[in-house]
């Protein structure tokens, strides 16, 4: 990632000996992944009004369909929005809630340094944590203490390959997949959402398309969750609060139906089932669900 901008935030190492680089990635971090989750669940509630075609079916010619078609505009435009800020890059300092260089701070040499020497010395410690809970005797300290070298140096190379894994991620956002969708994406923005070009380029990208949303939001998944890991040491269910999102999108759907009591009950024992068992098979009920994307994402830092 030597060839990015110069990281804007400190990098100099405070008394406790926590890099100030990685506080302010964190605080930055945090506000990213609460920006993600709202994101995720606009998203969501899109991609039902998007294809519920019974919905557009029920709300026929009159008013409430010009309303439901705004209502659709404003969100996607919003997702519009999200995404793309998501994904910018740093510009003099402007742009520091992006994925790009929340990544790139969180790789700086002394933010790695310090996330390694932590996940060794809690392995290094135990033996010392457990002799204030129970007595060991040289014979029982001296095997804790070997066996926590051990998984010191085990923790050592998990947390580099962590790292490694990271940079390979930052630079799979350069592949082809991923660039053009965003290429199509920030166009969109700067044509007709957040700018209004009245006379458009006639060899200008091509627009986007559905699953550009379903990319970026895959990649962005991804990209979150090793972040949290590596950096503020969290480790959230993706996959459930997504689908938890899905539910509400489809009971919102389900109100402006204005559905059967048969239909109300169904949707309900839906929801029962995914709170039994949040972690199951994709919908197939039309709607698109993001956490599909993430393998193939996975595939492109190869």
């Amino acid at each position: 990632m030597s060839d990015e901008v110069a990281t804007i935030v400190p990098t100099h190492v405070p008394t406790d000996g926590r890099p100030e680089a990685l506080n302010v990635a964190n605080r930055h971090l945090e506000v990213a992944t609460n920006e993600f989750y709202l994101a995720l669940q606009r998203f969501h509630i899109w991609c039902v009004l998007a294809y519920d075609e019974h919905l557009v079916e029920r709300l026929g010619r009159g008013y409430a369909t010009g309303g439901y078609l705004q209502v659709r505009s404003a969100i996607f435009e919003a997702l519009v929005i999200a995404l793309t800020r998501m994904f910018d890059k740093d510009v003099r300092g402007k742009r520091p809630l992006s994925l790009k260089n929340i990544c790139r701070d969180l790789c700086l040499p002394e933010v790695r340094a310090y996330v390694v020497q932590q996940r060794t010395a809690v392995q290094l410690d135990f033996p010392a944590r457990l002799a204030l809970v129970t007595p060991l005797s040289d014979e029982d300290r001296a095997i804790f203490e070997a066996t926590a070298q051990g998984d010191a140096a085990n923790a050592e190379v998990r947390a580099n390959m962590e790292f490694e894994a990271l940079i390979r991620l930052g630079r799979a956002l350069k592949k082809p997949r991923i660039r053009d969708a965003l290429a199509r994406l920030h166009q969109l923005r700067n044509t007709e959402v957040a700018h209004r070009d009245l006379e458009p380029n006639a060899a200008a990208l091509s627009r986007p398309i559905y699953r550009d949303l379903d990319t970026l939001f895959g990649a962005a998944a991804v990209l979150i969750r090793r972040m949290n890991l590596l950096g503020r040491n969290i480790g959230d269910s993706y996959a459930e609060f997504s689908d938890r999102a899905r539910l509400r999108a489809l009971t919102f759907a389900a109100g402006l139906r204005a559905e059967t009591v048969e239909e109300r009950r169904a949707l309900m024992d839906e929801i029962r089932r995914a709170r039994r068992h949040p972690k199951r098979p994709p919908p197939t009920d039309g709607t698109r669900h993001w956490f599909g994307s993430r393998r193939s994402f996975q595939d492109d830092e190869a």
